[in-house]
């Protein structure tokens, strides 16, 4: 039995061996490193595409910059489809905003702050002359100690100045989120953050002590508006590795670690390097706003490494398209315009249409359409289609060229009509006749108008009896099949309620009106949500639920599951005012937040009258009675 299991033994290390040495040309070539930084697409002008543009780095096993990629030694993985990089070139010279965020907690007192001081001191001065720089420092609290300046030497010298603070905490997670929305206040280009700690998140007495977590850090550094590179550098023994690691992977950083002073400015050095070798790529994406999945794959020689990294394209801007005329078309002496609206934004309430800066006319609702009718002064005419917002702001505007079509005869003016000479004069018996046409027409237009008055009013009791036959069942504008355009926002026939955003860090989503058509809508900032908040931070993947019970609309929160534990959304859910604990009854005009900032107000169907004079609304409940009640 011994010697058979040795036997096995044997053959199993064989094998091993033999698949180490198959692989190990590869992993002796590689041993690179390449993260991506940075990705933001930009939609073009003329076209429903993006320009997208990525910023990575690779290194070599021993930490140098691979130099001299070519768009050759690098494919693209766009949601697993193959596209091309338009260019490839060093970013070097970019300029680049870092903000040095410096721990002075209690357990950095003695040499460890002095040693760090002096190798944060030392990266400040390898920044070039168009850099910014930004100096953070926490403990206990946090503190601005420099706003983002290229006077190097000013923040090299307020490094200098720092010193630990005893018996204090280390509020690690609020540093970096406070740091990363300073880091948002300047223009968008090469951004960074490199934090040093030598501990955890915590408070002498071993409690939590950021009101922040990890997760909202991370949330916040990859948010479309916000998103930065965080560089995490690890100091001593009582740090958390795993999670500097996770929060430098998420954000497109990278993380190092330090066992002792003597370390540091090679780690800072070694930081030096990765800061200002990076490379940017480009390539064009005709992939539709919302999440993404991008991989970008370095193959040389000698250097074999890939990176993933989820992105998000921005919703398109709106549009306006000529569908008829179109820039140069010759027309007759009456046409049609139409355009269409294409895009993303908030409401559209109106389009006006223009001929040579004339209005002839506004459009309320879609299609936006206009029959014209040309007077020609000049050889051509310049046509604009302008579309506007709920507040009267002007959201997109296009314009085209047309000429009048040879042969085509353009009305000039009203002509006259001709008077006979010979004419017949009017009489007295025909000014009768002519009164008497005219009494006869005003008794029919009287009559028509009384029998369509009580048409109207029948059919509107047939419509009261309608819905008090449908109310409490479930209507889905899909189930009906509905077609409903991007810029059409009041309420379907069977819509059960609407959210207004009244307040997002959106500020596409402030203003829209979000129709509630299916018996489950949930809310959240995942995509996968059917109302989605993906730049609201503090909103949670998966944040609340609206659901028809019966005949009413109920909220509640979404609960996840973290170590077997329910867990409720980190920020909490609100109606008008009051934090939820269950279900939640809506009414008309409540106000409903989600989080510390999303404000949405929700609405019920207008009310309509039964026979008796008595309202009826959207619910039909009465003022003592709850849902449940089972009265």
């Amino acid at each position: 039995m011994q010697r058979s299991s040795i036997k096995i033994l044997s053959n199993l290390s064989i094998l091993l061996l033999i698949a180490g040495i198959a692989s190990q040309p590869v992993l002796a070539q590689s041993g690179a490193s390449l993260t991506i930084h940075d990705i933001q697409g930009t939609p073009q002008s003329e076209q429903f595409a993006y320009d997208v543009s990525v910023l990575f780095s690779i290194y070599e096993s021993n930490g140098d910059p691979v130099r001299e990629l070519a768009p050759a030694d690098i494919s693209l993985t766009e949601d697993g489809k193959r596209v091309d990089p338009t260019a490839v070139k060093s970013a070097d010279q970019e300029p680049i905003n870092v903000a040095v965020v410096m721990d002075t907690s209690g357990s950095m007192a003695g040499t460890k702050m002095e040693a760090a001081s002096q190798a944060a001191a030392h990266f400040l001065s390898t920044l070039a002359s168009d850099d910014q720089a930004a100096l953070v420092s926490f403990n206990s609290e946090v503190r601005t100690e420099s706003d983002f300046t290229d006077d190097l030497s000013a923040v090299r010298e307020k490094v200098d100045l720092l010193s630990a603070v005893k018996e204090s905490g280390t509020c690690f997670y609020d540093a970096l989120y406070e740091t990363i929305q300073l880091t948002a206040s300047i223009p968008s280009g090469r951004r960074a953050i490199v934090i040093l700690t030598d501990g955890k998140d915590e408070l002498p007495n071993g409690s939590v002590c950021s009101k922040y977590t990890d997760q909202d850090v991370i949330d916040l550094a990859t948010n479309q508006t916000t998103r930065v590179p965080i560089y995490t550098l690890g100091f001593g023994n009582r740090i958390d590795a795993k999670g500097l690691e996770r929060i430098a992977s998420r954000t497109g950083g990278m993380y190092q670690y330090a066992a002792d002073a003597s370390q540091l400015n090679e780690v800072f050095g070694n930081l030096a390097k990765q800061v200002r070798s990076q490379y940017r790529l480009t390539y064009v994406s005709i992939a539709p706003p919302g999440p993404h999945v991008l991989v970008v794959k370095v193959d040389t020689n000698t250097i074999h490494d890939q990176g993933t990294r989820d992105f998000i394209l921005p919703p398109f801007p709106y549009r306006i398209v000529f569908i008829s005329p179109i820039d140069g078309d010759e027309i007759g002496a009456e046409t049609t315009l139409s355009v269409q609206v294409r895009g993303q934004g908030e409401p559209i309430a109106r389009v006006e249409f223009f001929a040579d800066g004339k209005s002839l006319g506004v459009v309320n609702s879609s299609p936006y359409e206009l029959v014209w009718a040309p007077v020609f002064d000049v050889s051509q005419t310049k046509l604009e289609a302008a579309a506007y917002g709920e507040a009267g702001g002007e959201l997109a505007r296009s314009s085209i060229s047309v000429s009048l079509k040879e042969g085509a005869t353009p009305p000039t003016e009203v002509v006259p009509p001709t008077v006979f000479p010979n004419s017949p004069k009017l009489t007295i018996t025909s000014i009768i006749l002519i009164g008497a046409v005219i009494a006869v027409i005003a008794v029919v237009v009287i009559v028509v108008i009384v029998v369509s008055s009580r048409r109207k009013r029948h059919d509107q009791e047939r419509d009261n009896e309608w819905i008090k036959k449908v109310q409490g069942e479930e209507f889905s504008t899909a189930s009906m099949g509905e077609e409903r355009t991007i810029d059409s926002f009041t309420p379907s026939d069977y819509a059960l309620g609407m959210l207004v955003v009244l307040q997002s860090d959106d500020p596409v989503m402030t203003g829209q009106r979000i129709e509630i058509s299916k018996s489950i809508t949930n809310l959240g900032r995942k995509a996968d949500n059917d109302v989605i908040f993906a730049k609201d931070s503090p909103v949670s993947r998966h944040h609340a639920v609206i659901e028809q019970r019966g005949n009413g609309l109920f909220l509640s929160e979404v609960m996840s599951m973290e170590d077997g534990t329910p867990k409720r959304p980190a920020y909490g859910t609100f109606v008008n005012g009051n934090q939820i604990e269950e279900s939640v009854l809506l009414h008309d005009g409540d106000e409903i937040r989600l989080g510390k900032r999303v404000r949405l107000r929700f609405e019920g169907l207008q009310q309509t009258y039964t026979d008796d004079g008595r309202t009826m609304d959207q619910f039909n409940i009465s003022e003592d009675k709850t849902m449940d009640s089972g009265e």
